[in-house]
């Protein structure tokens, strides 16, 4: 990407031609619906910190099946990445909040292990069945219904600087 610094509002959206993303750079936002359903999109690859993945930026990419983010993100925002039900592989150096929905419905997602997460909004996981365990380092809020009908956990790994697990955070957790 060289010198882009953002990546505009629906600028790949609905777009087949993209199969595998490398953005290497200083990018700081990736905009609304940037890439929104690009059903041919199977990886992304971001180097670099990024400031914020707005608000469905990835929502319903259905071939998106791994990301991997070597620097830090500030914020992944509201359905960010909602929707991409072959998401098997979510990898980041760090990230300080995650918004509502921003993982909604990634059904194939198995481990959530997200190094330096401070915030994890409503429903941030909701409906991801596929999940088994969960460490999250850093945690000081999970909000209601976060991890709600995760189905397959096992494992919960807490930061012990926890401060509050909202109303049905892990509900519906029955395994």
């Amino acid at each position: 990407t060289g010198n882009v610094a953002t990546i505009g509002q629906r600028a790949f959206h609905d777009s087949d031609i993209l199969h595998d993303l490398l953005i290497d750079g200083h990018v700081d936002v990736i905009k609304q619906e940037a890439f929104s359903s690009c059903d041919g999109l199977e990886t992304v690859n971001l180097f670099g910190d990024v400031k914020v993945i707005e608000d469905k930026a990835f929502y319903e990419c259905n071939s998106l099946n791994k990301v991997n983010i070597t620097g830090k993100v500030d914020a992944i925002q509201e359905n960010a990445f909602a929707s991409c039900d072959a998401l098997q592989s979510f990898t980041v150096s760090g990230v300080d909040s995650i918004g509502v929905g921003a993982f909604l419905g990634c059904t194939s997602l198995t481990a959530v292990n997200i190094p330096g997460v401070k915030y994890i909004d409503k429903r941030a996981f909701e409906n991801c069945y596929g999940i088994k365990t969960i460490n999250l380092d850093s945690v000081i809020t999970i909000d209601d219904s976060a991890f709600w009908a995760c189905t397959s956990l096992t494992s919960v790994s807490i930061s012990e600087n926890c401060t509050m697990i909202g109303e049905g955070a892990f509900c519906n957790a029955s395994s």
